[in-house]
């Protein structure tokens, strides 16, 4: 099976700010080598500062300044334009932050659904999406406790940690990546949340999805092949079980045949203007702000209309200077 990610002697350093010889830099990841197999659960420990984070940003395509080879589902991520990675990135990957990262204006649901909105390509698939999460929600929320009592309508401030954290798994598989990149998705979880997402992101593998954690908790040490990161370097201390589904494959781009192929939006004009509106209205400090400017920005062009009005009928008069009332009557007779 061919790998989805691969990694030949990846190297990432960053200048030490503290640092008076400038060519000194702080080495994070010194020369890492990793094959990860499509459709596995691969968990990547190691103490905080360790590079846990720095190797799961290169993984998701985010970052760029490394040294080495980096080939995703055989493609040399590399040599590819940067609207070309955004869309590798947007067709396969899907993000799990420690804190969920949800947009606190949105419900779950609307947030689970962003992903597949945004994507879209029609009204219909829009409107598509959100049969799409009430399909997939109720592997993430108990139907009779939680979907009955509106737990999908709920902003993330109205939620308990774990029911974030999960309604976020929901959000990064909703569009079917072939890749979830977790960074610490059970911190600052109990015990009993712990194990529901635990549980939740092994089931994501059944269902074809590669899954790389990166966590130094406890609960994730038994689970699927087990890597430690120590000096910037990956050594393996378990390998994982054999895979037995069927993963989902990696989506390459199509390739544009013009040159402003790479600019062009993805999603429809209409929707990201109704959306930009939608959540302007929203936010209610952004929306007093933009009415501030607005007045203020009138209130400037009213003036300097005033200013310019002004000084008309003075340059009118300024020409006519030393000239008597006879001699005005004069040139109008003539």
């Amino acid at each position: 099976m061919k790998p989805i990610i691969q990694l030949l002697n990846v190297r990432r350093s960053y200048d030490r700010p503290d640092d008076r010889d400038s060519s000194t830099r702080h080495v994070v990841l010194g020369g890492i080598n990793l094959t990860i197999t499509p459709g596995s659960f691969t968990v990547i420990r190691g103490e905080s500062g360790s590079g846990k984070t720095t190797l799961l940003r290169i993984l998701g395509m985010m970052d760029s300044e490394y040294e080495g080879v980096y080939e995703f589902g055989g493609i040399d991520v590399r040599e590819k334009a940067d609207w070309w990675l955004d869309e590798l990135r947007s067709n396969n990957v899907g993000f799990i932050f420690q804190d969920g990262q949800l947009l606190p204006h949105l419900s779950l649901r609307a947030n689970a659904e962003l992903p597949l909105r945004i994507r879209a390509k029609s009204r219909r698939e829009r409107e598509n999406s959100r049969g799409a999460i009430e399909s997939a929600a109720p592997d993430f929320f108990d139907p009779k406790e939680e979907i009955a009592s509106g737990v999908l309508d709920k902003q993330p401030k109205q939620v308990s940690g774990g029911q974030k954290q999960r309604a976020s798994v929901m959000r990064a598989m909703a569009h079917k990546p072939s890749l979830i990149l977790a960074d610490e998705p059970t911190a600052s979880l109990d015990e009993s949340r712990k194990k529901e997402i635990l549980e939740t992101l092994r089931d994501l593998t059944a269902r074809g999805h590669t899954v790389v954690v990166v966590s130094h908790d406890k609960i994730f040490e038994t689970v699927g092949r087990q890597l430690e990161m120590t000096d910037g370097r990956l050594v393996e201390r378990a390998a994982g079980p054999t895979v037995r589904t069927i993963p989902l494959a990696v989506v390459a781009p199509t390739e544009g045949r013009t040159l402003l192929y790479g600019w062009r939006p993805r999603s429809g004009l209409e929707f990201l203007a109704r959306q930009a509106f939608r959540e302007t209205l929203q936010r209610p400090i952004f929306m007093f702000l933009v009415l501030v400017a607005l007045i203020a920005g009138v209130t400037q062009i009213s003036v300097f209309q005033s200013i310019i009005t002004g000084s008309e009928p003075h340059r009118r008069s300024g020409s006519n200077v030393g000239v008597t009332p006879q001699q005005n009557r004069i040139s109008a007779q003539t």
